[in-house]
């Protein structure tokens, strides 16, 4: 699994725009494109729905994105524990 992908993909559907996003993550907006159609050819089923005018997430968005945002609240709190047992 591609984290970078998972990463790109909560930020655009956290900004609801490729452009704001890819500006964040600092890479093109077509970069950005090019992960996101990646992931939901791995994953199978479309994350978003592009408009001219913004981005949403689709239902399976919604559940990855749920899943995603779990997985960076647990790698914080696993580098919180290795940096704690450096410091001991």
């Amino acid at each position: 699994m591609d984290w970078q992908a998972l990463h790109s993909f909560r930020t655009v559907a956290r900004e609801r725009s490729f452009t704001r996003a890819a500006a964040l993550l600092f890479v093109s907006p077509s970069t950005l494109s090019h992960r996101i159609r990646r992931l939901e050819k791995d994953w199978g089923v479309p994350l978003l729905t592009r408009t001219t005018r913004r981005v949403s997430t689709t239902r399976g968005g919604e559940a990855l994105l749920a899943a995603v945002e779990k997985i960076e609240v647990a790698l914080v709190e696993a580098r919180q524990k290795v940096a704690d047992m450096t410091h001991t």
